[in-house]
């Protein structure tokens, strides 16, 4: 009987440890994110950072240094879809803390599919972006360079539609590999929700004619009453 008291209070140790530790996972990635997004959203091209060295003057980014050379090195490499890292960052850190009750650690090849799938999706984002965005404001195009080398490769292979049509396809399959979401799960809810709409709508216009007959008859019969006394 001790003994197995003794493991199951190692056991419930065990759980305990690992649920504070997703939880902290949450509020580390959580506060990466956010410092990601603020240097992205304070990008000066004024200052140093990774493909140039700026004009020597005060500091634009509101994470110093150290967020002028990522931001600069993020929009360098992926452009507009440079935003996808602290995404990326904040929702890694919510899948870590939704798995808290869960006593088992996260199994490696989960972490691989979901990592190859971001790796996939900010691919055939920056690709995307290439093909249909143009931002004056980046020194490369809107997809950076891997954009260049995605869109503008495969455009030249399979055309414009061909291309966008290929990226967007891989870009829903990375999506589904990175968060998990069934497109055809999510498809059926919004048919499930358009057609409760659909039914709702028949009802509260079925109402609405209701009402309109009841007042029609309800005023017929005002006029036959009031013309009955004046008779």
């Amino acid at each position: 009987v001790g003994r197995v008291a003794k493991a199951a209070g190692q056991e419930t140790t065990n759980s305990l440890f690992i649920r504070l530790v997703r939880e902290a996972t949450l509020w580390v990635l959580g506060a990466m994110a956010l410092i990601m997004l603020l240097a992205l959203l304070t990008y000066d091209p004024r200052d140093p950072g990774f493909s140039h060295t700026g004009d020597g003057g005060m500091l634009h980014n509101q994470i110093g240094a150290a967020g002028a050379w990522f931001a600069d090195f993020a929009y360098y490499l992926c452009g507009l879809p440079a935003f996808l890292f602290p995404a990326m960052m904040l929702l890694a850190g919510w899948l870590v803390f939704s798995q808290r009750t869960n006593p088992r650690p996260i199994e490696k090849k989960v972490m691989i599919t979901r990592f190859g799938g971001f790796v996939i999706m900010l691919l055939t984002s920056c690709g995307l972006a290439t093909l249909h965005f143009v931002n004056q404001e980046m020194r490369e195009s809107a997809g950076g360079v891997l954009g260049k080398i995605v869109g503008t490769g495969l455009q030249g292979v399979l055309g414009l539609l061909g291309a966008t049509l290929l990226l967007l396809a891989l870009w829903l399959a990375a999506v589904s590999l990175f968060t998990g979401i069934s497109w055809l799960a999510v498809m059926d809810r919004i048919g499930y929700w358009v057609l409760r709409g659909v039914d709702a709508t028949r009802l509260w216009l079925k109402k609405l004619r209701d009402r309109a007959i009841a007042q029609r008859v309800q005023h017929r019969r005002q006029s036959l009453v009031r013309a009955q006394w004046e008779k």
